[in-house]
């Protein structure tokens, strides 16, 4: 390359094939953080303070809605589906912005990695029996607990026992590559 411009270059190599960033983010990681930011948005600037608990009370992982003796004033909204449905949903949900943006810068790299190796459908499999998984330890970890005791209902929300799932399936696809190489 004698005058810089890298044409001479090109045309003994060709055309170049693909460009390269400096980061590769999977769609599927883009996509889970755009519907995330979607439901913080709307519970943080469309519902009212009470849309909002009402909100958490049925989306929000809850260990005081397995033994509805420790619930004060009645079963928490939701229902059976509750039951089953917030061992997964409390993933989706951030106590605030910056939770969400802590989430977020955490998911990008690690939930980059797994998106790669796992494909999309396994990626987001993944991301649900990870959070079922976090969800069960917390509900072991807090069985028996009353609203009237436990600060903020005893409720997990948001990703944190994916999260580490998530590092540690990274850090672990990261060897099994450096391996096959």
């Amino acid at each position: 390359m004698v005058n810089g411009s890298g044409a001479q270059y090109r045309q003994a190599t060709g055309p170049r094939s693909e460009t390269r960033t400096a980061v590769h983010v999977p769609g599927v990681v883009i996509v889970l953080l755009a519907v995330l930011g979607a439901i913080h948005g709307g519970r943080t600037l469309l519902l009212s303070d009470d849309q909002d608990i009402e909100f958490l009370l049925t989306f929000a992982f809850i260990p005081a809605r397995y033994d509805t003796s420790v619930v004060l004033g009645g079963a928490l909204p939701g229902g059976f589906g509750a039951e089953i449905w917030t061992f997964v949903t409390y993933a989706l949900i951030h106590a605030n912005w910056m939770h969400f943006i802590v989430n977020s810068i955490w998911m990008l790299p690690f939930g980059s990695a797994l998106a790669r190796r796992f494909g999309t459908m396994r990626f987001l499999a993944f991301f649900a029996v990870t959070a079922a998984a976090g969800a069960a330890m917390h509900l072991a970890t807090n069985a028996g607990c009353t609203i009237s005791d436990d600060r903020r209902l005893g409720r997990a929300v948001g990703h944190d026992g994916r999260g580490d799932a998530f590092c540690i399936s990274a850090r672990r696809a990261a060897r099994h590559v450096a391996r096959r190489r």
